[in-house]
């Protein structure tokens, strides 16, 4: 009796630390994307910043892929890092340049993450194609591009992990 009433608490406790850490990891994530929106509105905008979240983005992708393989080769030449960076400093992206990038990236999401989460990723990228139609700012779409393809890379990884785990239960 005593044993099944310590397993009933530790139960509950493990579900309100999950609820506390879900909860944390929410508000670190909204501050972060508030202090990207605050950064980007600056005249000049933190450059710096997108081009290291650019970067960031770019190696999760590749990090998930061998070395020298056709679509990390792929993904390296499409999201160059230095003409990324020439481009946004220069006020080079016009709507076009812009939307095949955004294509380009949530279509490599969707072909390396699972397919169970292919209309995600559709209703994350055509968030952004709509902000784009709505001739919303610069200011304004890259927040939302960096935390849209942030979620979905967080799934792929998520994923990746899941699997791997169920692969080692079926090893033992």
């Amino acid at each position: 009796m005593e044993n099944k009433i310590s397993e009933e608490k530790e139960i509950i406790l493990k579900k309100n630390i999950d609820k506390l850490n879900k909860q944390i990891n929410n508000n670190f994530k909204k501050a972060f994307f508030d202090l990207l929106s605050e950064k980007i509105k600056k005249e000049p905008p933190d450059y710096d910043w997108i081009e290291k979240l650019y970067k960031e983005l770019r190696d999760k992708l590749c990090n998930i892929l061998k070395k020298n393989s056709d679509v990390r080769n792929e993904i390296e030449e499409s999201m160059d890092l230095t003409l990324f960076s020439q481009m946004i400093r220069n006020n080079a992206f016009d709507g076009t340049e812009l939307y095949k990038q955004i294509v380009f990236i949530f279509d490599k999401f969707k072909q390396l993450g699972s397919a169970a989460r292919d209309k995600e990723v559709d209703i994350k990228k055509e968030e952004i194609i709509e902000m784009m139609r709505k001739n919303c700012s610069f200011y304004e779409i890259v927040p939302v591009f960096f935390k849209n393809s942030y979620y979905c890379i967080e799934n792929i990884y998520t994923d990746l992990e899941n699997f791997s785990k169920s692969l080692q239960k079926y090893k033992k």
